[in-house]
Parts: C-alpha cells; sequence; structure tokens
C-alpha cells in the first residue's frame, strides 16, 4: 500500500482530534514545526500525545500518536463522554 488519504495539514488532523472529530491520530515522518502548535492544541482539550514508541518525543522523532484521554464505548454518547 502506498499510503493511507490525508486531509490537510498535520495540525488540522490534531484539530479534529481536539475538537472530537477523530478519536484519535498516529503519522510518522513529521517534522517539528508540522506538529508543535497540534500537540498545545489536543493537550489543552484534555487529549494525550506521544511518540508512536509511548517514551519518546515526538518533536525529536517525527512520529507523532494522539488522542482523546478517556474513550467511548459502543452506543455511549460522545458528548457525555467528557462529562
Amino acid at each position: 500500500m502506498a499510503g493511507l488519504r490525508r486531509f490537510g495539514a498535520a495540525v488540522a488532523r490534531h484539530g479534529f482530534v481536539a475538537s472530537g472529530r477523530l478519536d484519535g491520530y498516529w503519522e510518522r515522518n513529521l517534522q517539528p514545526w508540522d506538529m508543535a502548535a497540534g500537540q498545545i492544541i489536543v493537550r489543552e482539550a484534555g487529549g494525550m500525545v506521544s511518540g508512536i514508541e509511548g517514551s519518546d518525543d515526538p518533536l525529536k522523532t517525527g512520529s507523532v500518536i494522539c488522542g482523546k484521554n478517556r474513550p467511548c464505548r459502543a452506543g455511549e454518547d460522545p458528548e457525555a463522554a467528557g462529562k
């Protein structure tokens, strides 16, 4: 497979996670300027951001994974999940 379809810049996908449009997001081979602002946005929204390996710094490795802190269960209202 050549790759997955991506919509917009990396910071846009971070914003989608922060707003709840996406449950999570990961990508490799990014530059620090591609994800620095997005990390702040996700963390300020209560989400988590990490390197793909778990303990690495995504700004140094270029690999990032982020998501909301609390997963929703099937059938659960996503708006009520954060309350």
